[in-house]
């Protein structure tokens, strides 16, 4: 005990003076240019993720008895969040000292917590789940923040042309030592005249998070940021005595209000880094700090103003003047001649991580030790970070490659792509840099991630509800009036009837909405009514799993929260169901939804969950039986996980029916020739397609057939290794109940609301059916659902009744 408790003030101490080196910015050996990554690691598909269909919740380890997650969820796959710890004022992330392992903090040494957690990771996989591992100190490394500011004019087609400025007031861009720097001109002809060699920072917001949401220690509030200018001047003039005083050049640190947080000098004697009082015309990024020197570190944020309120450039600022003013600004004195490559930015952990000395030889003893922790067992998946910036990326790929050389089995750090990740930019230019190329290029490729996390903006939002925050804004969202509470207490939307909602919802899902335009925001697309966010979401993870080769685990909303910073609005079930469906329809190998348990602080500050106080939440807002529909949709996910898992992942294609750029697709790259729905009725109307070569459905009794446009339905096509075997699946994009008359006294003869019966006409002429006459149609996980057909028939083959946001995974091969 004595023993374990000396191991702990020792690392204490190391911290300590780690802070006090820091502070006096003791030299480090660390330059060059931000890191640059080895080529990827090329992997088989679906190396490292598990065999199995991941479904889990975030947080469900809450459920500490395994009493719900593993038996009547299903779930198979375990997760809890790090929580923190204040010591001498600040916050440091603690991991699962309520789930049975006391010591586990970011202190601890590893004879104290590894046990602990080995025997925590015995039981989870007792109880066939895998684990994604929140673990404080993998957690605390990856929020290292590392910012390289390039000081020469990055044209907007590089790569990270946002790590630049504005304004090049004096000197040339030329190459020196590999690299494109800015070069001064002191003596000579020509000449540079003295002023302001880079100004304005098109990224500089990275500074400048205060807080706004999770855990303290990730806020830049916290954080001591290091300035590392990488310069190089004459030799001769530093080293000529006479010259020991004289200025080189300024740094000038900015906030976001544009005052200053710190102003350094560097003198011609701050360059005598040598122990004999010498320089040798290198480049360096710390200098040599003599009494009455200024430091180049700035301790806090420079601001709280950084969701999307970066500069950007010129150009596309110019009818947005309310932007972030914190800025880093280079002013050369004309002195002697001056090269200057970056501005380094680091916060103390990336100073440290990235550096050399005890506290970096600690840094490497932490990640042997949760090296070991992945090793152990059956259970462990990856290690997991949420809500990262984009210059956390750095800290994340040398932790990345560094448990991937300790484990030797390729598990990483896996990141919630679609959050933090791009609020450095200015909110008009974000779309820069989430391209799925644009993802490959600056995130996947540069950690080596084996797998992506869509981490989805929420779609389902709202206002905050009346006399929160003072807000009273219209409410924009929508819920179809046959639910069983649809309006009153804490439903966050207007209820309408079923025709009206299933429209707004294919809207919301799928936009188009242009979030920027005539220089104004559109608050109906953003912040607010996140109009085509989830598709997008979908297609992408989609498309970066396909360019990367790499499976998506896609991340669901099936919480309510209210907060100061955001509000989401309760998924009804079908919602619910709808969401999962569609993810699967775009490849993803897991489905993991947030969040598991409730809170509530006040009216105002409150978050409905999975469960609550430890039981199950049987019931949504609306009356719904909310835990039985995610019983439901995991046994259907349970059923279809082999099929899953076994198809490629380039022969995956899916398509929205109602949108003509995508049915046109489908009906030509598919054995898909037209997919028509019906509901109950008796009026049938003529659709124009069918006067375009598109054969009319036959007659159903009572049955009405709706034209394409309104034909709310997703269509996905799969192909796995096995012959002439395909698959399929046909999700109803509708989300209105459905019930039976005398189920609702308000509607006493019943209410279709989304039910559509669904039929599909093959293309016969399509080489995939050419393999035989009769073809079988079976529902995966549902084998005595089968039908049989004959293609020479040429009609439609009616696959029966789909409930709202109903999906049906289909196997079709030849029936020889």
């Amino acid at each position: 005990m004595n023993k374990a408790k000396n191991i702990k003030l020792t690392v204490i101490v190391l911290f300590c003076l780690a802070t006090i080196a820091f502070i006096f910015n003791i030299k480090d050996n660390t330059t060059g240019y931000l890191y640059d990554p080895p080529p990827p690691l090329l992997l088989p598909f679906n190396n490292n993720i598990s065999d199995s269909f991941l479904m889990g919740s975030t947080q469900d380890g809450e459920d500490v008895n395994f009493k719900y997650i593993s038996g009547t969820l299903g779930f198979n796959l375990w997760h809890r969040y790090c929580g923190d710890t204040l010591i001498g004022g600040k916050h440091y992330p603690t991991g699962y000292v309520r789930n049975g392992a006391p010591a586990d903090n970011l202190f601890a040494d590893s004879s104290e917590y590894i046990s602990q957690v080995q025997k925590l990771l015995d039981n989870i996989g007792s109880h066939h789940m895998k684990v994604l591992m929140h673990r404080p100190k993998i957690e605390y490394l990856c929020y290292g923040q590392r910012s390289d500011y390039q000081c020469e004019p990055a044209p907007l087609d590089t790569g990270m042309w946002f790590y630049s400025f504005n304004d090049h007031n004096t000197g040339i861009p030329e190459t020196d030592s590999g690299a494109v720097v800015i070069h001064c001109r002191a003596g000579g002809t020509p000449h540079d005249a003295a002023g302001f060699v880079v100004k304005r920072l098109k990224a500089n917001t990275e500074q400048c998070h205060s807080g706004t949401g999770g855990d303290a220690y990730r806020w830049d509030s916290e954080c001591d940021w290091l300035i590392k200018p990488r310069i190089r001047v004459d030799a001769s003039f530093v080293n000529n005595p006479s010259n020991f005083d004289k200025p080189v050049c300024k740094i000038i640190i900015l906030n976001q209000d544009g005052n200053s947080l710190k102003e350094a000098v560097l003198k011609a004697h701050n360059f005598l880094v040598d122990p004999d009082n010498r320089y040798n015309g290198e480049y360096l990024e710390q200098y040599k700090l003599l009494p009455g020197d200024d430091s180049l570190i700035v301790r806090g944020a420079w601001g709280d103003k950084w969701l999307f309120s970066a500069r950007g450039t010129r150009e596309i600022n110019q009818e947005n003047q309310d932007f972030n003013h914190a800025d880093i600004q280079v002013r050369w004195y004309g002195t002697c001649d001056m090269r200057i490559d970056y501005v380094r930015v680091d916060n103390d952990i990336a100073h440290n991580l990235f550096g050399t000395g005890q506290i970096h030889d600690l840094y490497m003893d932490w990640l042997r030790w949760e090296a070991e922790i992945a090793g152990h067992g059956t259970s462990p998946l990856e290690f997991y970070i949420e809500l990262f910036e984009f210059n956390q990326i750095p800290c994340i790929a040398y932790v990345n490659r560094k448990l991937d050389a300790l484990t030797g089995n390729h598990i990483n750090v896996m990141a919630d792509q679609y959050t933090f990740y791009q609020y450095h930019m200015a909110r008009s230019e974000k779309g820069k840099i989430i391209s799925p190329r644009k993802i490959k290029d600056l995130y996947i490729d540069r950690v080596n991630a084996h797998e992506v996390f869509t981490g989805n903006p929420y779609p389902l939002t709202s206002p905050f509800p009346y006399g929160c925050y003072g807000s009273a804004e219209p409410q924009f969202s929508e819920i179809p009036s046959t639910l069983p509470a649809a309006n009153g207490g804490k439903i966050l939307a207007n209820d309408t009837i079923p025709e009206v909602y299933d429209t707004w919802l294919q809207n919301l899902f799928d936009g188009p909405c242009n979030w920027y335009e005539g220089g104004a925001y559109n608050e109906k697309c953003c912040p607010l009514e996140l109009r085509g966010v989830f598709m997008f979401t979908m297609k992408n993870g989609d498309a970066v799993s396909k360019l990367c080769n790499i499976p998506f685990i896609a991340m669901l909303q099936a919480h309510q929260w209210v907060s100061p910073y955001e509000v989401d609005r309760e998924p009804t079930n079908e919602e619910l169901d709808l969401m999962t469906n569609l993810a699967i329809s775009y490849g993803a190998r897991g489905i993991i939804y947030w969040g598991f348990g409730s809170f509530s602080n006040n009216e105002c500050s409150y978050s409905n969950g999975i469960t609550e106080s430890g039981q199950p939440r049987y019931q949504n807002i609306y009356g719904q039986p909310k835990w039985q529909k995610l019983i439901d949709i995991n046994r259907k996910l349970k059923a279809w996980g082999p099929a899953l898992m076994s198809f490629n992942n380039t022969d995956r294609h899916s398509y929205i029916f109602r949108d003509e750029n995508e049915r046109y697709p489908l009906v030509t790259n598919s054995y898909f020739r037209w997919i028509v729905t019906g509901m109950p009725g008796s009026h049938q109307d003529v659709c124009p397609e069918w006067h375009q070569g598109v054969p009319v459905p036959p007659p159903d009794s009572g049955l009405v057939y709706e034209c394409d446009q309104n034909t709310y339905l997703q269509a996905a096509t799969f192909k796995n290794s096995e012959a002439d075997a395909y698959y399929f699946m046909i999700v109803n994009r509708r989300c209105s109940p459905n019930f039976a008359p005398g189920v609702d006294s308000r509607f006493p003869n019943g209410e279709n609301g989304g039910r559509r019966k669904v039929k599909i006409l093959f293309d016969t002429d399509n080489p995939q059916m050419s393999a035989s006459v009769r073809w079988k149609i079976s529902e995966v996980g549902n084998p005595s659902a089968s039908y049989i057909f004959d293609k020479t028939a040429n009609t439609y083959v009616d696959l029966g009744w789909f409930m709202p946001a109903e999906g049906k995974l289909y196997k079709l091969e030849p029936a020889e």
